[in-house]
């Protein structure tokens, strides 16, 4: 919230003469869902709020856009000249029929891998680069009685970040996005071998796994009760919130160059009846200012070139540099980017029942149902 108030502040200061309602639905988890349900109901309702909150790519797209409620933004994008500061494949993820629906005003990525750094230094290991390399630290953890890798399954959470990080790295940045138009078959090979990877850390994890949701993984970290653990980079700000600052950060084994991105945009509804003023907030969250006064409090990055770095953390650094120079930006999967949500909701389960059953061949197959039913983007 305090992210959303420097927004806030930044439009006040543009137009003073406009009062901000914020409607929004507190929290994550189970208040998301009530506030997309919200959001529907709304929208289709013709009575749509002047913007909103949407993660960029399938969400965006699939949710809103090609069911017609979304206005085609590519007049703003040339008049801010967005095409200038952020990168033509961001731009594309934003996209549908060539034209931007979304406005991003930051970056999150997923495919990183937290590690303690005392326990790290007690185990004598290195944070590993190649999954041969996690497995060789994890039986050094599991010598010294140390869960080598956290996992929060109550609702599948952790799990789901898991497999997208050994998509990746067992597809590639192409491979991997050929999941979602069809160009890789979900019963290929290399998703078998993601699989069966992701089946070989379960012994490797605290064992309480089943107790834990996905939004309490962080504090394995920092409660000492897991050495490592894969999840989005919001990772780093609720380490921080919770005071603990002996952690350290990897790309997930063999995605190095790979920037598996979730993004928070906001869009223009059809319908309203003046859309000046949205259109006035929707030129703050793309903003320099807008992008400089939010991100060093989210904890994400913006993918704006011309960003103030001034304020941003060790690991915001880092981040930069990365994005900056990742050969391949892939859309996540796990946070409604790559897929839309009729996807998503099905991975999500299939993610739940493989926490228990821990059933390579028979999650590949729900997923690759999944696929079929699914009508993903071309």
């Amino acid at each position: 919230m305090e992210a959303l108030n420097a927004l806030f502040d930044v439009y006040r200061s543009r137009h003073p003469e406009v009062e901000i309602v914020n409607a929004a639905v507190a929290g994550g988890g189970g208040a998301g869902a009530n506030m997309k349900a919200i959001l529907q109901t709304r929208v289709l309702g013709n009575d749509p709020p002047d913007s909103f909150q949407v993660h960029l790519g399938a969400e965006l797209i699939e949710t809103w856009v090609e069911v017609g409620t979304m206005e085609p933004l590519d007049s703003l994008y040339q008049e801010e000249g967005y095409a200038k500061v952020l990168p033509a494949s961001l731009i594309e993820i934003a996209s549908w029929e060539a034209k931007p629906y979304g406005v991003p005003v930051n970056i999150h990525r997923n495919n990183v891998l937290w590690y303690n750094k005392p326990l790290m230094d007690q185990v004598g290991g290195t944070p590993p680069a190649t999954w041969d390399e996690f497995f060789a630290l994890a039986e050094k953890a599991k010598g010294q009685g140390i869960p080598a890798i956290g996992m929060a399954e109550a609702n599948g959470n952790t799990t789901a970040h898991l497999v997208e990080a050994l998509l990746l790295a067992k597809l590639g940045a192409d491979g991997y996005t050929g999941l979602f138009d069809g160009t890789t078959p979900w019963d290929s090979p290399e998703v078998t071998e993601a699989l069966e990877t992701a089946v070989r850390c379960f012994p490797y994890a605290n064992q309480d796994y089943l107790s834990y949701q996905g939004s309490d993984a962080p504090k394995l970290i920092s409660d000492g009760k897991a050495l490592t653990l894969i999840n989005g980079d919001w990772t780093n700000g609720l380490l921080k919130q919770q005071g603990f600052t002996d952690y350290g950060w990897v790309p997930a084994p063999e995605t190095d160059g790979v920037y598996d991105l979730v993004s928070d945009s906001f869009g223009l509804p059809m319908g309203l009846d003046d859309p000046t003023d949205a259109t006035n907030w929707l030129k703050v969250i793309g903003s320099k200012e807008g992008h400089d006064a939010f991100n060093p409090l989210k904890g994400s990055i913006s993918p704006r070139s011309d960003r103030d770095t001034s304020r941003y953390d060790e690991y915001q650094l880092w981040a930069v540099e990365q994005w900056d120079g990742a050969p391949s930006i892939v859309p996540s999967l796990e946070d409604g980017s790559a897929a839309g949500p009729r996807f998503l909701a099905a991975f999500d389960d299939t993610m739940h029942k493989f926490d228990v059953n821990q059933d390579p061949a028979a999650t590949q197959a729900e997923l690759v149902r999944a696929a079929a039913d699914a009508d993903f983007r071309k």
